[in-house]
């Protein structure tokens, strides 16, 4: 059964799902982090865990392209 109610419904769910897709698409091209990646490492400077996560972050910030800082 076709009546104007679901006529103008069909069109405004159109028009919805249209605007929502073009914003999906600007959204994805802005660089995403635009600050450098902060690793927290809760245990003081000198031991085995901020090593290893000196090491990580060094490797990490090679393959992602993005600088990684290690915070104490």
């Amino acid at each position: 059964m076709y009546n104007r109610r679901s006529a103008i419904g069909r069109v405004v769910s159109t028009i919805a799902l249209a605007t929502l897709m073009a914003c999906g698409i600007n959204a994805q091209a802005a660089d995403y982090p635009g600050k450098p990646i902060r690793i927290a490492v809760p245990y003081p400077a000198g031991g085995g865990t901020d090593t290893i996560a000196r090491l990580m972050s060094s490797q990490l910030s090679q393959r992602w392209g993005q600088p990684l800082r290690c915070d104490l």
